[in-house]
């Protein structure tokens, strides 16, 4: 086992269809070749079954942040629209990095390209100390 967490914090539209979050997920997780061990997004979006799904399918515990959590939390991408929203410039960066105390990301947010118009989907990598019992 690993002294690392990895955490896969993702951000996506309410109407992502899970092809959007898997093509995001595995973008990430293959540039960095890491394997989430939690997943994690917002509150309001946590109830997807696309969502669901994809934490099913990486075997991920699934951690739920509330905007609070990630208002103020620097991230190296900014969309304007993000930050108006959330305080925040990319919500899968936030969210990987808030997820656990601790955290620092290790891949900035990737873009599904599952749709040739919008993006439906992002994800980004973080990793945090793994807590031992001692």
């Amino acid at each position: 086992m690993s002294d690392q967490t990895v955490i896969l914090g993702m951000g996506f539209k309410s109407d992502a269809p899970l092809s959007a979050l898997e093509n995001a997920a595995r973008t990430v997780c293959d540039t960095t070749g890491l394997v989430p061990d939690v997943i994690a997004t917002l509150a309001s979006k946590v109830g997807h079954p696309p969502f669901i799904a994809l934490a099913a399918k990486l075997n991920a515990r699934i951690i739920a942040l509330d905007p609070d959590d990630i208002r103020g939390v620097p991230t190296p991408t900014v969309s304007q629209r993000i930050q108006a929203l959330f305080g925040t410039g990319s919500v899968a960066e936030a969210v990987a990095i808030a997820a656990i105390p601790g955290a620092t990301l290790q891949e900035s947010r990737k873009v599904s390209t599952d749709n040739a118009t919008t993006a439906t989907a992002t994800a980004a990598l973080a990793l945090a100390p793994r807590k031992t019992d001692k």
